[in-house]
């Protein structure tokens, strides 16, 4: 799906809705030591700060193909966030290349040394063969490197404070319910074998669309966090230039509480803790100000 610039939570209507290491692929870790740790806990629906009162986490999505920089996150807390989804960027080549990563710590502490929790994301992981792309739940060699890549990640941030939540990839699509149930649990298991603390985030089906969160993607780990992100009504959100539509329009405010109520009603039925990770509005959109 086509990125914008979108800030991520919906406080509307979700309760929630040291020393950096380069690894080998492949080498055996320890688990992190949870005392050293800034990190945030769970109670039912609640995500919990490290001091034990109940926190919302809002603000916005930063990706690595425009660098943030520090007047960006300096921007971010001046508008009132204290999140950033940051995404970062990897093409698989066959073999885990560490060096198609090494911005990944400078540009995660431009937000953790301003207090701001980061949920490091892989945007995407996908390879061309043919007319086709291809992502980690198709082969055992995309596997392989995507959960190499992680090992790296992990043991890279691992010691990093603020890190909110590991979330293993960005909108999973063109994967069957039950594929994507086996693999995230196949990715989890790798995450909680060097961090057994930190949650973690689990995108819905279909680009997260929250009509996904379903009982098909429930997980038997604890410490999860389910995601889906939000772009209805997508002819606002995504209008073409020569087709200006405005908004409310036709739609108002029960459309877009049709819209999440799948993923209000999971909240609910699990007693998770659910994220709205992107939701937003194409610049060019009349009333983008009013609406982003």
């Amino acid at each position: 799906m086509q990125k914008l610039a979108v800030p991520l939570g919906v406080s509307f209507v979700l309760a929630l809705l040291a020393a950096s290491l380069t690894v080998t692929a492949g080498e055996r870790q320890s688990p992190v030591q949870t005392k050293a740790l800034h990190r945030l806990t769970m109670q039912g629906r609640e995500l919990l700060a490290p001091e034990g009162r109940p926190v919302r986490l809002r603000g916005f999505n930063l990706l690595w193909w425009a660098p943030p920089t520090a007047q960006d996150a300096a921007d971010v807390q001046e508008l009132g966030a204290n999140c950033v989804r940051y995404m970062f960027g990897y093409q698989p080549k066959g073999r885990f290349e560490p060096e198609q990563l090494d911005y990944l710590e400078r540009q995660v502490r431009l937000f953790t040394r301003r207090g701001l929790w980061v949920i490091p994301n892989v945007h995407t992981f996908e390879r061309k063969e043919g007319e086709t792309r291809k992502g980690p739940w198709d082969s055992q060699e995309l596997q392989r490197e995507f959960l190499d890549m992680w090992t790296h990640v992990l043991m890279r941030l691992r010691d990093e404070p603020l890190i909110a939540a590991w979330e293993p990839i960005n909108e999973p699509h063109d994967v069957k319910d039950d594929r994507l149930n086996e693999w995230y649990r196949e990715v989890i298991a790798r995450i909680r074998k060097i961090d057994p603390i930190t949650p973690i985030v689990v995108d819905a089906n279909g680009y997260a669309y929250p009509g996904n969160l379903n009982d098909a993607l429930k997980l038997d780990s604890p410490n999860l966090i389910y995601s889906f992100h939000l772009y209805v009504p997508f002819d606002y959100t995504h209008q073409k230039p020569e087709k200006p539509v405005e908004y409310p329009g036709q739609w108002g405010k029960s459309h877009l509480a049709d819209a999440v109520a799948p993923a209000v009603r999971f909240r609910d039925r699990h007693n998770v803790p659910v994220f709205c990770g992107e939701w937003g509005v194409i610049t060019r959109a009349p009333g983008y100000e009013r609406w982003r």
